[in-house]
């Protein structure tokens, strides 16, 4: 598995699938669900970056399969990662996300450390899609001391990048450039490229500059020639390929407190805005997580997105 991420950082996405599933075949005989469900999430992302929606679903059905009513703490957590990363790749902003993966919240919980870094760096790009850069930089910097010794080059990479970002919207850009060539040092001496794809959109005009200074550093030239535009086109196919939810399963009342919880809505907010009981609304998530098929609210968000993208 690490092989496969390395390769996938590395964008040799063929190498990552075919050591994917040499990982995955180990993980069976093993039954070990949480590695399963990492492979899985690598399996993901590399058909994101493919364009391969047939195979992407393939491998949500398999995700989906393990989940069940009864999952532990930790299970959950990596559910709720994998739906956070997912839905960072392939749909940016505008999603809801969970109270526990707030970052007090994250930083604060029983989590591994490594782990801790791992979610750190999904929550920041979770605030770049949203566009909350402020926070984003604030999330960093309160956690900076905590986290460093645990993070790993690639997500220092991802967090360079996405502070390079939030400055530069914020126009302060001398710590722009200096976060962006932090990342990319990093990036050309371990030949990370897959961070930079993943968010060609906000960093074209940086990769220009950078290919005018650099114009006479091979390894910069060629590692700024494997970084290619086409990984939205890509994803944008996977999002619009996914059929919406069937909400006819629903009834008229769940439909409204399944739409109202996307939204952000505590179940004391809807109950208070349906005029019904709390236990209510707590039993109709029940039931509309077991119709929907999904675990959490994140989930039933990202799942009901779908019915209406711009929403």
């Amino acid at each position: 598995l690490l092989v496969a991420e390395q390769n996938y950082y590395q964008n040799n996405l063929s190498m990552s699938l075919s050591n994917s599933y040499k990982a995955l075949t180990l993980a069976d005989s093993n039954s070990n669900i949480s590695l399963k469900l990492m492979i899985y999430f690598l399996i993901s992302k590399i058909t994101i970056a493919q364009g391969d929606n047939q195979h992407f679903s393939l491998i949500q059905e398999k995700i989906l399969a393990l989940r069940s009513p009864k999952v532990s703490s930790a299970l959950e957590h990596i559910f709720a990662f994998i739906d956070l990363g997912l839905n960072n790749l392939l749909k940016g902003k505008n999603s809801s996300i969970e109270n526990w993966l707030e970052a007090p919240q994250l930083l604060n919980s029983n989590i591994y450390p490594v782990c801790k870094s791992y979610f750190l760096t999904q929550y920041l790009f979770y605030l770049l899609r949203k566009s909350d850069f402020k926070t984003l930089i604030n999330t960093y910097q309160e956690s900076e001391n905590s986290l460093t010794n645990n993070t790993s080059p690639i997500l220092n990479i991802y967090n360079y990048l996405f502070l390079a970002i939030a400055y530069n919207q914020l126009a302060e850009f001398s710590r722009s450039n200096n976060f962006f060539r932090k990342s990319l040092d990093l990036a050309v001496k371990a030949e990370i490229i897959m961070p930079f794809i993943e968010n060609f959109s906000y960093l074209e005009h940086f990769l220009q500059k950078v290919k005018a200074e650099k114009i006479s550093d091979f390894a910069y030239q060629n590692f700024l020639e494997k970084v290619t535009p086409n990984y939205k086109s890509n994803a944008n196919k996977i999002f619009l390929s996914q059929p919406p939810p069937d909400l006819t399963i629903l009834t008229s009342r769940e439909k409204e407190i399944a739409l109202l919880t996307a939204s952000g809505l505590s179940n004391s907010d809807i109950a208070n805005q349906l005029f019904i009981a709390e236990i209510t609304v707590k039993k109709a998530l029940q039931n509309i997580f077991r119709k929907l098929q999904v675990q959490n609210r994140l989930s039933l968000a990202l799942l009901l997105k779908k019915t209406n993208p711009n929403s």
